[in-house]
């Protein structure tokens, strides 16, 4: 199994892991010798017979089940299947072919990656839990980040509105940056995949239809210029004032201001304060 390439997908609700049977065919083509120990030795038959003998021994053992793409067709969008499916279903037709998925029905045992990975999870867990007892640097340092993650964000979405914008008055097509951003369709690992891709009408596969280019014109200037009559309307000072406010505001709201900082170093607990006070006795003693 470790040297046929998987990959993890679902099938009917569980976690499994998949592989393609070109690929076990591949490998058992460079190495056939390492069929012997459950085949023994070749005889009269063809490295191809054997390969096809192997997987049907595998297939009635239950290592493995024969399956299928969940989704037949391409997502919404796109023109082309994914490479590995997400998820599988089982197939009714359970012949050993080169050409199919098949899915692992033994789990392999975790490497130490998922161990490793398991324990910092508990780790993050706990750094959550303990975030409000966390130094002041601490938390400006994970405050600041989130941030940026936000601004950042933001910023990609301004971005890939006005290239869609700028693409579709000129040409009429409906081109995205990272059309894959907000899918819910595709892992984690792909969204930034493609880089650039034009909406398709998912039954045709044929772009959408644009209106003239008069159009296109108008209505892109028209939006440029509500939005130009909006900045030239507004107060012309105090944009510095008002980002440095709304800066120290977040900053209250999250406890995170020097003010409170400094007030919740400085707070001395009941008992400190009962401790820390003369008492009369001990006073009189020191007269």
């Amino acid at each position: 199994r470790g040297g046929v390439e998987s990959r993890g997908a679902i099938m009917e609700g569980e976690r499994m892991e998949i592989f393609r049977g070109k690929d076990f065919y591949s490998h058992f083509r460079a190495h056939p010798e390492e069929m012997d120990a459950v085949l023994g030795p070749a005889g009269d038959l063809s490295t191809e017979e054997r390969i096809k003998k192997l997987g049907e021994l595998y297939m009635r053992k239950g290592y493995f089940v024969k399956s299928e793409r969940f989704f037949p067709r391409p997502h919404p969008g796109r023109t082309k299947l994914v490479k590995w499916p997400i998820r599988v279903i089982q197939a009714d037709d359970q012949d050993f072919l080169e050409h199919s998925w098949f899915t692992w029905l033994h789990q392999r045992p975790p490497t130490p990656w998922v161990t490793i990975a398991s324990w910092l999870l508990v780790a993050f867990v706990i750094g959550c839990c303990l975030f409000p007892l966390a130094p002041h640097n601490v938390k400006l340092v994970v405050f600041y980040l989130s941030l940026s993650l936000l601004v950042f964000i933001a910023v990609l979405c301004v971005v890939r509105l006005v290239l869609y914008a700028a693409v579709w008055t000129i040409a009429g097509r409906h081109v995205w940056l990272f059309p894959n951003l907000f899918s819910d369709t595709v892992p984690i690992n792909q969204i930034f995949s493609p880089l650039l891709e034009e909406d398709r009408d998912p039954k045709t596969g044929s772009p959408y239809p644009a209106p003239g280019a008069l159009s296109r014109v108008l209505s892109v200037g028209a939006l440029l210029g509500g939005a130009f009559y909006l900045y030239s309307t507004a107060p012309e000072e105090g944009y510095a004032v008002k980002i440095k406010t709304g800066h120290d505001d977040l900053l209250e709201m999250f406890g995170l201001d020097e003010f409170t900082a400094i007030k919740a170093g400085n707070e001395t607990q009941p008992g400190e304060a009962a401790g820390n006070e003369t008492q009369p006795g001990e006073a009189a003693g020191r007269e």
